[in-house]
């Protein structure tokens, strides 16, 4: 409940998706399988496309600021 002293409270999803850089990787894990509870665990399924999270690293030489870069919606 939003008061004076207080701000609105807003979902882990849209925190994650708005600056993943702040969560740990495990963490963001647990959040994108969360949002979909139909979808097979990561690692679990028989097919890529049927998993709740797809993971890709960035092709670069040098060490990564985060464990997180950035986070993409799956295209359907």
């Amino acid at each position: 409940m939003e008061t004076a002293g207080r701000q609105a409270a807003v979902s882990l999803s849209a925190t994650l998706r708005q600056t993943p850089q702040a969560f740990e990787l495990l963490q963001a894990l647990l959040v994108l399988e969360r949002e979909q509870p139909q979808a097979a665990s990561l690692g679990t399924g028989t097919s890529p496309h049927a998993e709740a999270v797809r993971l890709r690293g960035p092709l670069t030489p040098v060490f990564a600021s985060s464990q997180i870069e950035s986070t993409t919606n799956r295209r359907c």
